[in-house]
């Protein structure tokens, strides 16, 4: 399921990344845990590629005022 999630999330993301704006803070912190390192497993590695993959549409298109508070996460 979150493989599918992640991908969608990333479809929206790069055609109408502003239905995605009021959910931005969830969907980067959900992003950014699945992409610990002792999360990815061989498992969970299609969710993570997709997670990985959304983050990065969020971030294109997103203004970096709204991703820099995310900049500091997961470490």
């Amino acid at each position: 399921m979150r493989q599918s999630a992640f991908a969608l999330v990333g479809d929206l993301a790069s055609a109408c990344v502003a239905h995605l704006l009021p959910a931005l803070d969830a969907l980067v912190g959900c992003a950014l845990a699945l992409l610990e390192l002792p999360r990815i497993t061989e498992h969970a590695l299609a969710s993570a590629n997709n997670a990985c993959w959304s983050l990065g549409e969020l971030i294109i298109k997103v203004d970096p005022e709204r991703i820099v508070p995310h900049a500091g996460m997961g470490r």
